[in-house]
């Protein structure tokens, strides 16, 4: 039933149409678990349909136009990033769009990761690794998108940034944070993100000396190990 619907999506032209498709897929996965059991009892074809059909169509439905269609298309992301292939997939679509050489697809990928944003709801953020990795991927595309080569793609990036409320950013950061802890070789692209936030919202709180307090004593034994692992490596001449 999920395949038939995902199908329907394809030719489905009026927003009120794919919201009620949508909304029967939404209850099919997140109240009766349908991707959830298919993961113990039909693996194969759940990520086949995470490749070809749940994760691109959910990701080209973060409708700004639409925003009701963008809100279902956001919860049901969220927990397509949990099943096989969903994490992979998901950033498949986001390096493909935001790295795309035509200027109207990163425009709006740009509209997808605001709505995104503003959809997203604090709590299963954070009780989720791997949902967190996923958007800080997304958030940094986002991110970097201020410095577009196209002037309409880094005006459409600067104004989403700046209408975004406080917890949004404060959601952005926090996925920022997770992903600084995670993955020691993004460090460096994480805080030239935060830093760009930083520039163009100076009225908000994002890069405080906290954040490098709370982390002191990990970067520390981490440079530790790190110069050991040098010295073993030496061999003098």
């Amino acid at each position: 039933m999920i395949h038939s619907l995902l199908a329907c999506l394809d030719v489905a032209v009026e927003p009120d149409v794919e919201f009620f498709v949508m909304s029967s897929i939404k209850y099919l996965c997140l109240h009766c678990e349908a991707l959830s059991n298919a993961r113990r009892e039909h693996r194969g074809f759940l990520i086949w349909t995470q490749e070809n059909q749940m994760v691109p169509k959910l990701w080209e439905r973060l409708r700004s136009d639409y925003i009701q269609v963008g809100e279902l298309a956001t919860h049901l992301l969220l927990h397509a990033m949990t099943l096989p292939q969903g994490e992979e997939m998901f950033w498949k679509m986001v390096h493909r769009d935001f790295t795309s050489p035509q200027w109207n697809v990163r425009f709006d990928a740009v509209g997808k990761a605001y709505v995104l944003a503003q959809m997203i709801k604090t709590a299963p953020v954070k009780a989720n690794k791997v949902v967190q990795t996923c958007l800080a991927s997304v958030f940094y595309h986002f991110i970097a998108s201020l410095h577009d080569p196209n002037p309409s793609v880094a005006q459409r990036a600067i104004i989403a940034l700046r209408a975004m409320p406080s917890h949004t950013l404060k959601l952005i950061c926090m996925c920022f944070e997770s992903q600084f802890d995670h993955c020691i070789v993004d460090r460096p692209l994480i805080i030239h993100a935060i830093t760009m936030m930083s520039i163009l919202l100076p009225d908000q709180t994002t890069l405080t000396f906290d954040f490098f307090i709370q982390r002191f004593e990990t970067l520390v034994l981490e440079s530790q190990l790190s110069s050991q692992t040098e010295e073993n490596i030496f061999v003098q001449g």
